[in-house]
């Protein structure tokens, strides 16, 4: 986060209100690193308006609403084994007996394991 001022030729676009920022105003700069590299650059007004304080006031409101709803999204990959322990054992079993040829153990390992998955 930075503050500064505005100059007469800088054309800032306020990230809350939309509006320009004008000569000898103060802002906020916040800055945030893209996936295709470089930076994502958000100026707010920080003086008369506040609208740096709104935004962030907005923000932590959706967010505490959306915590209390139960609508947050679900982080990371989904299960695929109802038991990954047991599942992995079965699959380190079946991996080793594919190599020995014993192909009937193949199977039963295989069946046991079906009922395994989500």
């Amino acid at each position: 986060m930075k503050f500064g001022i505005s100059k007469h030729n800088d054309k800032i676009v306020c990230g809350y209100c939309g509006s320009y920022l004008l000569r000898g105003e103060f802002y906020v700069l916040i800055t945030f690193p893209k996936r295709s590299g470089g930076w994502f650059r958000l100026f707010f007004h920080a003086d008369d308006n506040n609208c740096y304080l709104e935004w962030v006031k907005k923000n932590y409101e959706g967010k505490m609403e959306n915590w209390q709803g139960g609508k947050l999204p679900k982080l990371g990959r989904p299960r695929k084994y109802k038991d990954g322990g047991t599942a992995h054992r079965i699959k380190a079993l079946i991996h080793y007996h594919k190599g020995k040829g014993n192909e009937d153990r193949v199977k039963e390992l295989e069946s046991e394991l079906k009922p395994l998955i989500k």
